[in-house]
């Protein structure tokens, strides 16, 4: 019978976790290759990339403005989805999310603070918030602004848009493979998004 001395196991061990992390790598390299291939028509043609080697987004340029979209699988902590991050500069904070029973309830509650924007269907389907009421009211307070929003929050499975002082981020949720990895739909929502940000203003963040 065969024995074995610790550095031997030690050993051992180590090309087990060097073959597992290895063929880790080489799968993500393989997913995000494929995602590249499937995703990237959805962009400005020759500008769609990984980030990165094991990067889970596509990256690239959308009408000017640098894009991220990234997919979340689905998972038992979360129901997954979509973010798309778009570089935009804007003076103003400001998120509008999809009002469920929950949000309802707590802004009732006072626990939330919600801002109306005053347009009834807007203010029915989103809880907005924002640094400054008065420039939200003033930004909403155009109709183009109004009905760019609209589109954006009638989009499958919409879930919320923030925007900051450099980058916005919109999502998706639940996981919808058939929507969420289409290249065509994946450009609807990259035009929708981009939509907002153009009504309201914000242009492109350069580098």
């Amino acid at each position: 019978m065969f024995g074995f001395d610790d550095s031997t196991v030690f050993v051992f061990i180590g090309v087990a976790v060097a073959a597992a992390v290895a063929l880790i790598i080489f799968a993500s390299r393989r997913a995000g290759q494929k995602r590249l291939e499937q995703l990237g028509p959805a962009f400005e043609l020759g500008t769609a990339k990984l980030p990165s080697a094991l990067s889970s987004s596509v990256e690239g340029i959308y009408l000017g403005y640098t894009c991220r979209y990234t997919v979340e699988q689905r998972s038992q902590y979360s129901p997954g989805g979509a973010t798309l991050r778009i570089g935009a500069a804007s003076p103003l904070h400001w998120s509008a999310s999809k009002a469920d029973v929950g949000s309802r309830l707590m802004t009732n509650l006072g626990i939330l603070k919600d801002v109306e924007i005053g347009d009834a269907e807007l203010d029915e389907r989103l809880r907005f918030s924002g640094s400054d009421r008065t420039s939200l009211l003033t930004v909403f307070g155009q109709t183009r602004t109004r009905e760019a929003l609209r589109e954006l929050a009638l989009s499958e499975n919409f879930a919320s848009i923030a925007v900051r002082d450099r980058r916005s981020e919109i999502k998706w949720a639940p996981r919808h493979p058939e929507i969420d990895d289409d290249p065509d739909a994946v450009r609807l929502r990259l035009a929708k998004a981009i939509d907002v940000l153009t009504a309201c203003s914000y242009p492109p963040t350069m580098g």
